[in-house]
């Protein structure tokens, strides 16, 4: 069965705006895997475009972490490098996690592909 908030059953409410599940869309044996409420998919089905974006967001995130201890005396930030690393990964989350689903630990998200 399909993740109950995928758009294709959910149906318009009374007065047009979304939100009330159609139950015979989900009961229908074309509801699909479960993978969707397990792992997360991207949001516009373009490889080249989502592999762009993974890119990039994997690019300032390790730029982001190695120029922490770039110094000259070689001592770097310190505790303050983990607030500036966990400020990039919300930065990448907000800016670059929509198109492609955002799966920022890939424990979390591997794992249910692998099985499904």
């Amino acid at each position: 069965r399909a993740h109950l908030a995928d758009p294709e059953f959910v149906s318009p409410g009374p007065k047009g705006e979304e939100g009330l599940v159609d139950i015979e869309k989900q009961a229908s044996p074309k509801a699909g895997p479960l993978l969707g409420v397990f792992s997360t998919g991207p949001e516009i089905r373009n490889p080249v475009q989502n592999v762009m974006t993974e890119i990039i967001a994997t690019f300032v995130l390790v730029l982001a972490i190695l120029t922490q201890g770039l110094n000259g005396k070689g001592d770097g930030l310190g505790t303050l490098g983990a607030l500036i690393t966990a400020l990039v990964v919300v930065g990448i989350g907000l800016s670059l996690g929509g198109p492609t689903g955002y799966a920022i630990n890939p424990v979390r998200d591997l794992g249910p592909r692998i099985i499904h």
